[in-house]
């Protein structure tokens, strides 16, 4: 049996129809509607172009009731604007109240398709430049973190993210991304550094040093040291006070 939708004065029928895999038009047109979401959160300009195009393609269709296009493009930028809202984008300065009455005022589908694009083009940006932002600060952070407890022997991927509250899978792929080496290579760098600059600057025994660098065990932090820079701490220390800083 068919809906009755009234428009103006004239009633016009819908019936519910079910593609191949048994989902009528109105799940189906949810299944576009995540589509979308997913499409602003990780897609292209492109797909996000594709995805407003599918959700059109239901109102191709010479029956589609223009009342009941405009509560189902409704639905469809309240489900956009739950995302970005959730990503924590601020669109109050772009999309004001008065703008979301021009879906009532187009009549043809072209100008209400290209309007939907820009609105969801814009919240694809902002959560683009919100995101990376949000990396920015994590591996500002991490960094910050790492150089003020270098000297924390139990610093680790773990102890970092439980105080960025990310996971460590996803924290280990940013920072590699971002820094071009892993977090353990990092860490391993700064105290080289460290102990390089301790080595030049103080009169130190190496075990020292290698306590104020975060290594428990001695040996691990000569061995370590050698293979970083060619040479033993005592080495280095000879060769710069003769030769001058090097490495």
């Amino acid at each position: 049996m068919g809906k009755v939708l009234w428009v103006e004065d004239a009633p016009v029928v819908r019936t519910e129809k079910s593609d191949a895999t048994g989902r009528s038009a109105s799940d189906f047109d949810e299944w576009k509607e995540q589509a979308l979401v997913r499409c602003l959160k990780v897609g292209t300009p492109d797909e996000l172009r594709m995805a407003v195009g599918d959700i059109f393609d239901s109102f191709a269709e010479p029956a589609a009731a223009r009342k009941e296009m405009q509560i189902s493009l409704l639905m469809v930028l309240a489900a956009v604007l739950k995302t970005a809202k959730e990503a924590h984008v601020n669109l109050d300065d772009w999309f004001g109240e008065l703008s979301i009455v021009e879906i009532f005022r187009l009549y043809d589908l072209p100008a209400v398709k290209g309007w939907l694009y820009e609105v969801c083009l814009v919240v694809q940006r902002q959560m683009i430049g919100h995101r990376q932002h949000t990396f920015k600060e994590i591996i500002k952070k991490a960094i910050s973190y790492t150089r003020e407890h270098y000297g924390d022997p139990t610093i680790s991927v773990q102890r970092i993210c439980s105080q960025l509250h990310v996971s460590s899978g996803y924290f280990s792929s940013l920072f590699k991304k971002e820094v071009k080496m892993t977090f353990v290579h990092y860490v391993m760098n700064i105290r080289m550094e460290k102990a390089m600059e301790l080595l030049r600057s103080t009169e130190l025994k190496a075990f020292e040093i290698a306590e104020r660098v975060g290594f428990a065990n001695p040996h691990y932090f000569s061995f370590c040291f050698k293979k970083r820079v060619g040479v033993s701490p005592s080495e280095y220390r000879a060769r710069t006070v003769v030769e001058g800083p090097w490495v």
